[in-house]
């Protein structure tokens, strides 16, 4: 990663308020993206309903794997985003989600 950009998680509400204001979205079957572009940071929340997924070790294993898929971006460019998952995601192997995943956001960073 390059060395300008900070890589870390959004804690704050507020932060994330605005991303749902003032950002833009997009989506496949598994994920919802919600990105707003900034100067220097590389920030992103996840998001798993309790609803659709009830147990917490569903939830928090959902969790891991995504950070995962995150974590395997090359160059990553400054932005601020929200990953919201979806109930298709447990249809789906490993795999299929990750590139499902990559692909969603080669969109957002271009």
């Amino acid at each position: 990663m390059k060395d300008s950009i900070t890589f870390s998680t959004i804690r704050k509400n507020s932060e994330i308020a605005t991303i749902f204001q003032t950002g833009f979205s997009l989506s496949n079957d598994c994920f919802i993206v919600n990105y707003l572009k900034t100067a220097n940071e590389y920030k992103f929340a996840i998001s798993v309903n309790k609803k659709i997924f009830k147990t917490a070790v569903q939830r928090n294993k959902i969790k891991r794997q995504v950070r995962t898929f995150v974590r395997q971006i090359v160059n990553p460019k400054p932005i601020k985003f929200l990953i919201i998952v979806k109930k298709q995601y447990l249809k789906n192997t490993y795999n299929s989600n990750n590139l499902l995943f990559q692909n969603l956001l080669q969109k957002v960073i271009n």
